[in-house]
């Protein structure tokens, strides 16, 4: 099975004291996935950072571009027009499902890969394989 892995998750590993958990299934799993949607959140977190913090996050930015590189999944024609449902169904049962999630969560489904994040609520309720590598016990 492949793992997709949420932005949260990620971002984790530019702590200086990342989540042991995050770090145990990021290294012991294989096939792990990203979308592009994850660059284009790491990119506005970029932006939005502190001058002071800048300089450590492109590093990042660039680190995660070359480690996920072959491995990043577009958002495809399929994608979106899943992530659009997901999102429709989502309002008409009365919760918010963001642009984000949704194109996360239309890419695990239509990849038939598990999504890897902390935000379990968020993703509730989709009809998918979710993992908290944060519950994991060391």
């Amino acid at each position: 099975m492949d793992y997709l892995i949420d932005t949260n998750i990620i971002s984790e590993l530019s702590r200086k004291t990342p989540n042991a958990g995050v770090v145990k299934f990021l290294n012991e799993t294989p096939r792990l996935l990203v979308s592009t949607m994850m660059f284009h959140e790491l990119a506005y977190g970029l932006e939005m950072a502190q001058p002071e913090q800048k300089t450590r996050l492109t590093a990042f930015l660039a680190a995660m571009r070359d480690r996920f590189g072959a491995r990043v999944i577009p958002v495809t024609l399929e994608i979106a027009e899943t992530a659009g449902k997901l999102r429709a169904y989502e309002k008409n049962v009365g919760r918010i499902l963001t642009v984000s999630d949704s194109m996360m969560a239309a890419t695990a489904m239509v990849k038939g890969s598990a999504l890897v994040t902390r935000n379990v609520k968020d993703f509730a309720g989709l009809e998918m394989e979710i993992i908290n590598p944060f519950a994991i016990a060391v």
